[in-house]
């Protein structure tokens, strides 16, 4: 399986948090120059979550990441999450 489809896999379990309204990845590379793996996780805009909210990104981006790394791929997970374009 090639490291694309290992990361959509992973991507795809995942039970997505209340606002999370899908993702993005993309192959590259970090500041030093070394293999990154950029993930974002597309949210509806709020300006004040609440830490339940919080709490539950912050466990979707952990879960995703151990994953990736217990699937040995090469290149290093970045997490984020942005601001959706299209609100729904």
């Amino acid at each position: 399986m090639e490291e694309t489809e290992i990361v959509e896999a992973v991507l795809r379990k995942q039970k997505l948090p209340d606002g999370v309204l899908g993702f993005e990845f993309q192959f590259g590379e970090d500041s030093t120059g070394d293999p990154a793996l950029w993930i974002w996780f597309d949210v509806l805009d709020d300006l004040a979550p609440s830490k339940q909210k919080l709490t539950a990104y912050g466990s979707l981006a952990k879960a995703v990441k151990n994953e990736l790394r217990e699937k040995r791929i090469s290149y290093w997970p970045f997490v984020r999450f942005r601001a959706a374009e299209n609100q729904t």
